[in-house]
């Protein structure tokens, strides 16, 4: 009876003890989660102190339309990496026309923000980056003019001067400094209609390359006593006048004179003529003023970040401990993004684009681990879009938004912020890697599950979404130039899709290696590491039976991990919450858990021999026990 209250004893000690050092544990993930970085919320590439106005669903109309000036914007998208690329010559280019605003403003909209989907869907923005220029008093219903994107600030600036040029000679810009070229042979309606304030005319006779004039105009046009014209190389009867020998040369003339003064330089180029001009202005004590801009729109409120620091740090903790997860929320978040603002982006869907996205839902119903909720609402959708011959995105997004209201259980995570794709800063990984992951999940589940249809079903449904729907068109461009050479030739299992998918991200992988749009935090490798599967590679030789079984291991149905997921309700493997699954801890948590119990073990027994040792002790020996009487 002692023996069996003392084993009471001790389980009750150690019940006590594993109580305290689940609270232990606990702490411990609360400390990590207090010491990591806050979280960042995504304000798009550019800010206001680059020079731009950033516009948004509530005032791009207001702002753009029927104005005096000229618009130039970028329509792009946070995590498209040729934006991002492109966003340094961008703020270049607009910080050297900050100058121009009589004539044009430069704007951006970043159509990854929900709110803006609508914009980007009706003046049909099909690509990133996108740049459109809206002239003058521009009205609804015109999309506006596509403007090639130049390799760089200089270039981008020479296509805008000769937007604004184009537009006055048209009859368009009256209000705008006159860049339009002077054609009188002689100098008597120079003066014409100009101010009286003006008390210098300088004129830049133009080569045929015609590549300064409007742009020098734009430039010094906030000086008020200056005016600058632009003459054509045709007009050879004012070049003789003003004695110009060599074009393009630069010419000033002074109110209520008949000659003018040629500004001698050696460097022609815009900024030496540029250079030439200031100094000529500085010797008349004429100073240049210094460009202001406001920001005259309102900003959109950020998203709202998702506060859950625990939740933060047990991803960390498995990230550590696991290495290579894929999470369903993620993929979850990736789904959710790509039917509500890719698929809805699309003004209209008709033909190979309709049939793209029947393709799509038909593989997500079949391979995706979808919510309770999710394989309600996908067979909805494939309903309808199997039921009509076109469909809009606006059609499209109130359909979903409609039926996805009708659930009583979410059908994807709402959570703003990625988990294992989460990048260093908000435009970093994100989207891009969960639709990588996501179809890495498919193909891999297509391999094992008995209704896969062809082996290039997933990955033909996957081409039909990346051509027109995806909306990084360089990426875009790259998968289907990777899926001409080899996916329609070699793909004959689902062995080989798998591979296929995997061998293609690792191109990619390659390709952007050290790019301005890699996430430092996570440089781009070939994957998997040595030390993530050492069997995969043989004397640097990849080892596809080994590489498929790693594949499956990370983006099987079973591998992925169900924090923060509507979906976990369809995974009965395990609990979503990390703590409750003994797969799901970091080492750090096993550890104390072992100490923790042998140090408990320890104790109990020392408690126990404390009370069974004294009866042992204090025994007293009768004479008729030694001699075996009873």
């Amino acid at each position: 009876m002692r023996l069996s209250a003392c084993c009471r004893w001790w389980l009750a000690g150690l019940a006590a003890v594993l109580s305290l050092g689940c609270q232990v544990v606990w702490a411990a993930n609360v400390d990590r989660a207090k010491s990591m970085t806050d979280v960042i919320t995504s304000q798009g590439l550019y800010t206001t102190a680059d020079k731009v106005a950033i516009l948004n669903v509530t005032t791009f109309e207001s702002t753009v339309l029927g104005k005096d000036v000229a618009w130039l914007v970028e329509f792009y998208n946070t995590w498209c990496g040729h934006c991002q690329r492109y966003a340094p010559i961008w703020r270049e280019f607009a910080a050297d026309v900050a100058g121009w605003t009589s004539a044009v403003r430069i704007g951006v909209l970043d159509c990854v923000v929900e709110d803006n989907t609508p914009i980007c869907r009706d003046y049909e923005i099909m690509h990133y980056p996108t740049v459109r220029f809206f002239t003058s008093h521009h009205q609804k219903g015109n999309y506006g003019q596509e403007v090639d994107k130049g390799k760089d600030a200089p270039e981008m600036r020479h296509i805008l001067a000769g937007l604004l040029e184009k537009e006055q000679l048209e009859g368009r810009g009256s209000s705008w400094p006159n860049i339009t070229p002077y054609r009188s042979s002689d100098l008597h309606n120079l003066w014409k209609d100009s101010p009286g304030q003006v008390l210098y005319s300088i004129l830049i006779f133009k080569d045929k390359k015609n590549e300064v004039g409007a742009d020098l105009v734009l430039d010094f046009s906030r000086i008020p006593s200056v005016q600058l014209r632009t003459v054509s190389p045709e007009n050879e009867a004012l070049a003789k006048l003003m004695q110009v020998t060599s074009l393009p040369s630069v010419v000033v003339v002074e109110r209520g004179k008949d000659v003018g003064e040629v500004l001698y330089t050696q460097d022609t180029s815009r900024n030496g003529l540029s250079i030439a001009i200031q100094a000529f202005l500085k010797s008349k004590n004429i100073e240049l003023p210094e460009v202001e801009f406001t920001e005259d729109v309102v900003k959109m409120p950020a998203p709202a970040a998702d506060d859950n620091p625990d939740l933060e740090s047990q991803v960390k903790e498995l990230v550590s401990h696991k290495g290579d997860v894929a999470f369903l929320a993620d993929l979850e978040h990736a789904l959710r993004f790509s039917l509500r603002h890719e698929v809805g982006s699309r003004k209209h869907m008709t033909g190979p684009v309709l049939n793209a996205l029947r393709n799509y839902l038909i593989i997500i119903k079949r391979h995706f681990p979808l919510s309770v909720s999710g394989k309600t609402l996908l067979n909805l959708l494939t309903d309808h879009v199997n039921s009509v011959t076109e469909l809009s995105g606006e059609d499209w997004r109130k359909l979903l938004t409609e039926e996805e209201s009708k659930l009583t259980l979410p059908v994807w995570t709402e959570r703003n912020e990625f988990l294992g794709c989460r990048g260093s800063q908000p435009n970093y990984r994100g989207y891009p890697c969960s639709l990588w992951t996501t179809f890495h999940v498919l193909t891999v589940d297509a391999l094992v599950s008995p209704d896969s249809g062809r082996p290039r079903d997933v990955l033909e449904a996957i081409l039909g979404y990346v051509t027109h729907f995806f909306g990084c068109a360089e990426c875009s461009k790259h998968f289907q130039g990777m899926a001409s050479e080899t996916m329609f030739s070699e793909i004959n299992s689902h062995e080989k899709s798998v591979l296929w998918l995997w061998q293609g991200h690792n191109k990619v992988n390659k390709r952007l290696a050290g790019d301005a749009t890699e996430d430092p935090a996570f440089p781009k490798i070939i994957f998997p590491s040595v030390d993530r599967c050492p069997g995969c590679r043989d004397n640097g030789e990849w080892v596809e039976h080994e590489v498929l079984q790693y594949l499956q291991s990370v983006y099987s149905h079973n591998s992925l991990s169900l924090i923060g997921a509507a979906g976990a309700d369809a995974m009965s493997k395990r609990e979503a919450h990390p703590i409750s699954s003994g797969s799901e801890m970091s080492a750090l948590d096993m550890s104390l858990y072992v100490l923790l119990y042998l140090a408990s073990a320890a104790i109990i027994a020392l408690v126990c021999l404390k009370f069974l040792l004294p009866r042992t002790y204090h025994k007293k020996v009768y004479v008729h026990d030694i001699s075996g009487k009873v």
